[in-house]
């Protein structure tokens, strides 16, 4: 894959025209050069995409679909990436992290994704992931996720309810082989 080079894309407009005519190699892709309606990127269907070491940083990612997408050293951090569907997604050494506060990871799904080295820390405490679907998805060496005994308390107050795990490969390596809800660990 060639990979996305330079400031060959300047409106979001384009970005989208570019995917529509098929094109699915935008990795190293920074959206901060980038001008438009980013409103467009709600909602947006980006399954299969290339984004790998993208700079997403603080954007509002709310419902795509990125299912399939490689998205590897990707920066979504300070973003919200909830509902998204993230299955089968490459988001090894992906930065998911919310500074001050959690990674909002709500509803999405991350189903057969990858996590290895992802990190979902928040300054405050782990990522909040209510109804998140992480059935076979790979967590090994995550950054900012408890399990079982580790399993915080402040984690089970800020809610963490309905989170599905289902021969889920956890960071110690074990594997949940549910089906388990956050919920059942305390």
């Amino acid at each position: 894959m060639d990979g996305y080079r330079g400031a060959k894309i300047s409106f979001i407009e384009e970005f989208f025209e570019l995917y529509a005519a098929g094109r699915r190699d935008f990795s190293g892709l920074s959206f901060d050069s980038i001008d438009g309606d980013f409103s467009l990127l709600e909602g947006a269907d980006l399954s299969g995409i290339n984004l790998a070491g993208a700079n997403l940083a603080q954007f509002n990612l709310t419902g795509i679909n990125f299912s399939g997408a490689y998205l590897v050293g990707i920066d979504f951090s300070e973003g919200s990436v909830y509902e998204c569907n993230l299955s089968r997604a490459d988001l090894r050494g992906a930065n998911l992290i919310k500074t001050g506060l959690h990674a909002d990871l709500r509803s999405a799904d991350l189903s057969y994704a990858n996590l290895t080295r992802a990190n979902l820390a928040g300054t405050i405490g782990p990522a909040i992931l209510n109804n998140t679907n992480l059935a076979e998805a790979d967590l090994r060496n995550t950054v900012g996720f408890m399990h079982k005994n580790g399993l915080e308390l402040r984690q089970v107050r800020y809610g963490n309810i309905g989170t599905f795990f289902w021969n889920t490969i956890m960071p110690d390596g074990s594997i949940e082989t549910g089906p388990v809800y956050i919920a059942d660990w305390v």
